[in-house]
């Protein structure tokens, strides 16, 4: 009997892990694509907010800041589309929107977990 088992059982383990390996690996890819898509988004926000021009143009009329819209936060929406008014912190220079935007570039980054 034991001569039986043991080779059904095998092959049963052998079956289960062959139909499993990819749907395991995909979970992983899927994970890792989202990660790299993470990633790529926060460069490419911080990369339009540092060479951004704020004294010349809206940063809201930007394909950065639609994107980023949907993740910023109800208080930074206010302060970036007029409707709060924002005093810098102490220390920090008065180019109010590049700092909120990129407050938020981080705290959506740290939410996200990639640090």
């Amino acid at each position: 009997m034991r001569d039986i088992l043991l080779p059904i059982a095998t092959g049963l383990i052998g079956l289960a892990a062959g139909l499993l390996a990819p749907w395991i690996k995909w979970i992983f890819e899927k994970r890792s694509t989202k990660l790299n898509d993470r990633r790529e988004r926060i460069k490419y926000w911080r990369e339009s907010i540092e060479k951004f021009n704020f004294s010349e143009s809206r940063f809201g009329a930007t394909a950065a800041y639609s994107s980023l819209r949907p993740y910023l936060s109800e208080t930074a929406l206010g302060s970036i589309e007029g409707r709060t008014y924002v005093v810098p912190p102490e220390g920090r220079e008065s180019d109010g929107p590049r700092f909120i935007l990129l407050d938020e570039v981080a705290r959506i980054e740290k939410q996200w977990k990639l640090l």
